[in-house]
């Protein structure tokens, strides 16, 4: 169990590192919206899988994180190709 949430913590810093510079970009609310998705994913999961198995919160855990990291990464990308659009113009 000590493994699968060590490797969902190198998800999570990276998601830190997405949502500063989201915040940096000034667009704070996709930040938010990014650790939103990491809480309504972890209450989902964790509500489906309860009765399975002893590690199955550590699994919630670890896929709700590297939901959070994806959907900031996503933000980043698209914010990021959006001013390049811009500037080109």
């Amino acid at each position: 169990m000590t493994q699968i949430l060590l490797a969902a913590t190198v998800f999570g810093y990276f998601a830190n590192t997405c949502s500063a510079i989201l915040q940096g970009i000034g667009r704070p609310g996709l930040a938010s919206c990014g650790q939103l998705l990491g809480a309504f994913v972890t209450v989902v999961l964790i509500v489906c899988l309860s009765s399975t198995t002893e590690m199955s919160g550590a699994i919630a855990a670890s896929i709700a994180v590297i939901a959070q990291a994806a959907s900031m990464m996503f933000c980043v990308c698209a914010l990021l190709n959006i001013r390049r659009a811009e500037r080109a113009e």
